[in-house]
């Protein structure tokens, strides 16, 4: 295994655990249209021989089962696996980009899932995370989005009346009742669209497929919420690799559930933007664009004045191209100074 893939696994075991939470599926316009209770599990599971000389290969075992726990869907990525089928760990396991390699057939794209994970510690108490899959049927067409959002503990271990309005960090009341409870937690005070606007710079590690290196990256981003709609302006650029470096994308509100970029270029697609709880945007294309490069985006707030996005790129011809994990911080707006005259 090569440097980086010795640090993907480490950091890939750092995600072992059980946790619980609930999963909501959402329809390709973004409207809720069912939440359950769940329980996700990550464990080693059973090494598989390779041949004669037992060579063995190590897994990780995903295992999710939601309300009434009769069934559970189960994944396991081997080691050989982590940067062949595109999955990436950041910070140890803090951050997790994986999903399907995107490919043509007759000129049309298969079914494909694009898989985030985020775990955030929040204020040194618990971690807690968010997994959010987009998945699009065989036209290329936005489907479905999953998102399970969890916590550290099997279903009994954290009632629903918990929830500490004095620790305004803490999600506990947005992952188990999707932001119903104290008003004045974190979580639903940073489920509006008005704390992400502003000026966003920031910088952070771009993960490149079978490469054993990692690059930094360097980001400005302008989001605007408000009466007349959003607004965004984006650029990315990935230093010492100038041939990849990401131009202007200007954002509009196209109706209620899409927003309208053109690049630089002068191309045009539309993007969903979906507000969850906790200060968590999902940011994915409404069509798979083919023949264009294109990007999926979960952005966090730590603070209320720094954010993390991570950003899973593809290619003009759908393949994955590379992940980013990027820290951001809110600039503030320039004070104007007051003059004096006298009378």
């Amino acid at each position: 295994m090569s440097v980086v893939e010795d640090s993907q696994w480490t950091n890939c075991v750092a995600t072992l655990g059980t946790y619980q939470g609930n999963r909501a599926r959402y329809d390709a316009l973004g409207l809720l249209e069912e939440r359950k209770r769940c329980v996700l599990k990550c464990q080693l599971s059973s090494p598989v021989t390779l041949d004669a000389k037992g060579t063995t290969l190590k897994g990780i075992e995903t295992s999710l089962s939601e309300e009434p726990y009769e069934t559970e869907e189960k994944k396991i990525v081997y080691e050989d696996e982590l940067q062949a089928l595109g999955y990436v760990y950041f910070e140890q396991g803090a951050a997790v980009s994986g999903g399907s390699v995107q490919t043509y057939i007759m000129g049309d794209p298969v079914r494909f899932k694009v898989e985030h994970t985020i775990r955030i510690l929040n204020d040194s108490l618990f971690l807690c995370g968010t997994r959010v899959t987009a998945g699009y049927d065989s036209e290329g067409q936005l489907k479905e989005l999953d998102v399970v959002r969890y916590i550290p503990g099997d279903t009994d271990d954290f009632p629903n009346s918990v929830v500490s309005s004095s620790n305004k960090l803490s999600l506990l009341a947005d992952i188990l009742v999707e932001g119903i409870g104290c008003q004045e937690s974190f979580a639903a005070f940073c489920a509006t669209p008005k704390l992400q606007s502003g000026r966003w710079v920031g910088e952070g590690t771009a993960i490149f497929p079978d490469e054993k290196e990692t690059y930094t990256i360097k980001s400005l981003c302008k989001f605007v919420a408000d009466v007349s709609g959003f607004g965004i302006v984006m650029n990315e650029k990935v230093l010492a690799k100038g041939e990849f470096s990401f131009g202007m994308h200007l954002g509009k509100k196209q109706s209620e559930h899409a927003i309208a970029f053109q690049s630089t270029q002068g191309r045009i697609h539309e993007v969903r933007l979906l507000f969850l709880g906790g200060g968590i945007v999902l940011m994915c294309p409404v069509t798979i664009p083919q023949g264009e490069s294109f990007c999926i985006e979960v952005s966090w707030l730590t603070d209320e004045f720094h954010r993390k996005r991570l950003i899973r790129h593809y290619d003009e011809g759908g393949r994955w191209h590379h992940s980013s994990l990027i820290s951001e911080e809110k600039q503030q707006p320039k004070q104007k100074k007051l003059t004096f005259t006298s009378i």
